[in-house]
């Protein structure tokens, strides 16, 4: 009987412990808080139906998945003990547990998910997200050369070649907190952030300014073109990353656009007369500037150089004036005009990207270029003016004209046999 007792006495306590357990809970004073980098913060856990015995566990799960014990009641834990900015405090009041941690000066990295539970058996832990909103940490431009990456000093020049594949990319980066950021970019006056493709990435990062060794952030806006736009050339590039709450931090480098050339002429039809001048005027623009200038003149089924001949004043003469760092002005002039000067003139320059050319052409005055015969109407012409008219032939005597064709078939055979034997 009295065993009997003991066992429902025992029951008894039991399930009232299950019960005391299974009501026991833990709650965070909000659901969640966003503060800046550099701000002071206090949270605290609630846990009722507290004893004397019962312990409260704060942890932090990271960005990496992993859970972190901060702190035990009052005991923290490393390396939260170590680091200056986190503190402690706790009380019990009315069977009531309440466990505070106060940051002083957070930072990016403090960011993540805080679990708080009395360790007992069945007590589920509760979460709270802690947001920290941090400025950029730097801002820089890199370039890919060689399939790597150059990081830019400030107003350094970066050189876009054409028929090349450039790549140029602006990087903001942020310790922690993964913080929304906007990315311009700016080219002269004008906003070219279109030309750039945006990505963001973050990366696990220990070092020696790293308490707990979190990850950081890096926003990118990349610029990829094989040919990057010659209007860009002696130009201000400048990358402003913009965050709400925070000044806003840009880098900028100076652009060097490489492009080949190109000839642009006054006209590309010339019409003169025997006897006068003509000049032939063009421009190039290329960067690096023209190296190389070439003058060929078509002479029957080939091109050839110009001949020069500063003696001659009907000869050809040329000249160059440069206009400016990447501009000149080329000029051929024909001091006296001879029926041979009336044909077509190449013009070709190169640079260290390509070459480029262009064909002008010197016309008799009266001349227009449509009105000048096809070869193969040239050659129908010719063959037309070897055929005898039937009138003629109607005219000329029977034997003579005999005797005249019999002379000229002889005239065929005889190189016929000629070229034969040689």
């Amino acid at each position: 009987m009295e065993i009997n007792y003991i066992i429902v006495v025992v029951f008894a306590l039991f399930s009232a412990i299950k019960v005391r357990i299974s009501l026991a809970s833990a709650s965070w004073d909000a659901e969640s808080n966003t503060v800046k980098q550099g701000e002071n913060l206090n949270v605290t856990c609630i846990v009722s139906d507290f004893e004397f015995m019962d312990v409260i566990r704060i942890s932090l799960k990271n960005s990496e998945g992993q859970v972190l014990t901060l702190t035990d009641n009052k005991d923290l834990k490393l390396p939260f003990v170590n680091i200056p900015r986190y503190r402690v405090g706790f009380n019990v009041l009315n069977r009531h547990g309440y466990l505070t941690v106060s940051y002083s000066d957070i930072r990016g990295e403090d960011m993540g998910t805080l679990l708080c539970h009395k360790l007992a058996n069945g007590d589920v832990p509760v979460e709270m997200k802690l947001h920290v909103q941090v400025p950029v940490k730097e801002i820089y431009l890199r370039q890919k050369k060689f399939y790597q990456w150059k990081r830019l000093q400030e107003l350094e020049t970066v050189v876009l070649r054409e028929r090349e594949s450039n790549e140029l990319e602006c990087v903001a980066v942020m310790d922690g907190g993964l913080t929304p950021t906007e990315l311009s970019i700016v080219i002269g006056n004008e906003d070219k952030t279109q030309f750039f493709t945006a990505s963001e990435e973050s990366k696990i990062h220990k070092d020696q300014d790293s308490d707990l060794g979190v990850y950081y952030s890096e926003f990118k806006l990349l610029y990829s073109s094989m040919n990057p736009v010659r209007e860009f050339n002696g130009l201000t590039i400048t990358c402003t990353a913009i965050q709400d709450g925070f000044q806003n931090a840009s880098t900028s480098a100076l652009l060097r656009v490489e492009y080949s050339p190109v000839i642009l002429c006054d006209k590309y039809e010339h019409h003169g007369k025997v006897g006068a001048s003509v000049v032939i005027a063009c421009e190039i623009d290329a960067n690096p500037s023209s190296q190389l200038v070439t003058w060929m003149m078509q002479s029957f089924d080939k091109l050839e150089p110009v001949r020069l001949d500063l003696a001659n004043i009907s000869s050809i003469q040329t000249s160059e004036m440069v206009l400016d760092d990447y501009r000149k002005q080329v000029k051929l002039t024909i001091g006296r005009v001879e029926q041979f000067h009336f044909s077509s003139y190449h013009l070709s320059a190169t640079n260290d990207v390509s070459t480029a050319e262009v064909t002008i052409v010197l016309l008799p005055a009266s001349l227009e270029l449509s009105q000048i015969p096809s070869a193969q109407d040239q050659m129908m012409h010719f063959l037309k003016q070897q055929q005898l008219p039937e009138t003629n032939m109607a005219q000329t005597s029977g034997g003579n004209w005999i005797l005249e064709n019999l002379v000229i078939l002889n005239t065929f055979v005889l190189i016929l046999v000629i070229l034969l034997l040689s």
